[in-house]
């Protein structure tokens, strides 16, 4: 699967290339927006959404059942993913384009946008399922499936864990300049893509979704101490934040990207973070980006 997806990608990279270079003229003369390069039809992105959440669904669940078998059907969904991402879209040649003019190569990234993604989130995910799903990492006890007074109480705070920690170090990544630099490549993303979830610095991608991910595992397994909440919760925000980055979606972070607005939040959709300092000239990464 992994050699199909390369192939989608070492087949279609002519067109990708003609429509960068096209891209690459037509933004000389006006601003560019979504608009400008062909889009996959309104039921593919859905399909593709549906995909993406079945493939959270798969990477949250199936380890319970098939240990660390069940990286064999994680990659499986990936590749389609991204793979159908390819084949109906043009914002990869799109987003290529700001990409190389900021010296990030189209191979370079192809390979990098999958080692995050295996290496950083599908790995780790599936070792850490697989022994909730045993029962041997909270409370010696297995995750049993339920909706209760405590599950519910465990989504209410874990949604406040998750936004306030992703928030700050969101923030963190636009106004401090040692950390800017790691978010420039994400942001080369201008039009959210299947791909965009993996087009970070991997250091990046550690500080933007690791603490807020750990954090609420932690919350769940330490303070909760029930392991279905961990499972339940991770399954939610995931999706949530995944689905952040869909064309089909087009949530205010999608947005985010397009114009580089000061919306910092996962799932609150205001402007601004609990305070910090928001003014638009103290904002690093749209000063150092070149479009």
């Amino acid at each position: 699967m992994l050699a199909l997806g390369w192939g989608i990608v070492a087949v279609r990279y002519p067109q990708l290339k003609a429509e960068a270079d096209r891209f690459e003229i037509m933004s000389r003369s006006k601003p560019v927006g979504p608009k400008d390069y062909a889009q996959a039809p309104q039921s593919m992105q859905l399909l593709n959404l549906a995909i993406l959440l079945g493939m959270i669904t798969l990477y949250t669940f199936a380890p319970m059942f098939f240990g660390l078998w069940a990286l064999v059907p994680m990659v499986c969904y990936t590749e389609m993913h991204l793979g159908l991402d390819v084949l109906f879209s043009n914002a990869m040649a799109v987003n290529s384009y700001v990409l190389g003019k900021n010296g990030y190569p189209f191979w370079g990234m192809t390979f990098l946008i999958r080692l995050n993604i295996y290496v950083v989130v599908t790995i780790p995910t599936c070792i850490l399922m697989t022994y909730l799903g045993s029962g041997t990492l909270v409370n010696g006890s297995e995750a049993a499936p339920r909706l209760d007074g405590l599950v519910l109480a465990s989504a209410a705070s874990s949604f406040v864990v998750v936004e306030i920690l992703f928030t700050i170090g969101h923030w963190a990544l636009h106004h401090l300049p040692s950390m800017a630099h790691l978010h420039k490549m994400h942001h080369c993303v201008r039009f959210v893509n299947a791909h965009a979830f993996g087009t970070f610095n991997m250091i990046d991608l550690m500080i933007e979704f690791g603490p807020a991910i750990v954090g609420m595992v932690m919350w769940n397994a330490v303070v909760i101490q029930d392991p279905w909440c961990v499972l339940l919760n991770y399954w939610w925000a995931t999706c949530w934040g995944a689905s952040d980055h869909d064309p089909w979606m087009n949530s205010a972070h999608a947005k985010h990207h397009l114009y580089t607005t000061n919306r910092y939040h996962i799932f609150l959709t205001s402007k601004g973070a609990f305070g910090l300092p928001n003014e638009p000239e103290k904002e690093l990464i749209r000063k150092t980006i070149k479009f």
